[in-house]
């Protein structure tokens, strides 16, 4: 399988890129206090194969702005809140769900979830160390399999996958001058590594590693700008289809009927390296 290049677009922040924490953010006493620390958090929950988790109720609070509209002034001048429309029919095309919620969202998302029998898988924190740095999150391993790609009323492009590992790609990056609890630009795009090749994890260099093959899913590239204390919502539909779409492969295991679906929620963060260590010494002294 030949690697695909992400086609993501660079974007700019006017935020001065020395602030960016570019250093160890596991020793917290040498972090400097006015840097800036991004943080994406991946907490992704499993559900049963017959629950059919994209018309929960939670999904009414829900929006592709986070309710931002209204709230807050645009992020930065020739910006807008949320992800763009044709983004998410594309995603929804293709069997994924997606939204963004305000962080008072979270609490219910999860209620409803639970009600469903979902459990939490445990969860991951990751730390963008340089401006323009994507994290891979990993999904379920998926079987070789035929996937059919939509585009809108075209007619839908069956793909060829190998067995491998399924993953979020996640960008992360602050915009505007504000630091404390201010927005942020988002991308995210399926994919696939190939089961056969060793995994490789940002910022971990390997002398003489073979090239990561991998197949960078291009058509549902979600780019939005989230605001302060926001998350996205994924999750699959049409999961028991006969159509093999994107939403099955990334986010549901077995065969017909499906056993296994997966909601994921994102919720990027900002935080300064003062604000780190101030959240760190409060946690020790509320430690047993």
């Amino acid at each position: 399988m030949a690697a695909v290049a992400c086609g993501c677009r660079p974007h700019q922040s006017s935020i001065d890129e020395s602030l960016l924490a570019n250093e160890n953010i596991f020793a917290p006493p040498e972090i400097r206090d006015e840097l800036l620390l991004v943080s994406c958090y991946f907490q992704p929950y499993e559900v049963g194969g017959g629950v059919a988790v994209a018309n929960l109720p939670f999904w009414d609070k829900l929006s592709l702005d986070g309710g931002a509209v209204g709230r807050h002034e645009r992020p930065v001048p020739g910006e807008k809140w949320g992800i763009p429309s044709g983004m998410v029919q594309r995603w929804r095309e293709n069997g994924l769900r997606v939204a963004v919620g305000s962080g008072d969202d979270w609490a219910e998302v999860v209620a409803d979830l639970q009600e469903q029998g979902a459990k939490a898988i445990p969860g991951t924190t990751a730390f963008y160390r340089l401006a323009g740095q994507v994290v891979d999150f990993p999904l379920l391993r998926t079987g070789p399999r035929t996937v059919f790609i939509f585009r809108g009323g075209a007619a839908p492009r069956g793909s060829e996958w190998p067995a491998g590992q399924m993953f979020f790609r996640v960008g992360c990056r602050p915009l505007g001058e504000q630091v404390e609890n201010g927005p942020c630009f988002i991308s995210l795009v399926p994919v696939l590594v190939d089961a056969d090749q060793p995994l490789h994890y940002p910022g971990l260099d390997i002398p003489n590693a073979p090239a990561k093959q991998e197949l960078v899913i291009e058509d549902l590239l979600l780019e939005g700008t989230l605001p302060p204390n926001s998350f996205f919502c994924i999750a699959p539909t049409d999961t028991n289809g006969s159509i093999s779409h994107c939403g099955k492969a990334l986010l549901t295991a077995g065969e017909e009927p499906v056993a296994v679906q997966w909601i994921v929620l994102l919720a990027p963060q900002m935080a300064t390296g003062k604000q780190i260590k101030e959240q760190i010494e409060t946690s020790k002294r509320l430690s047993p």
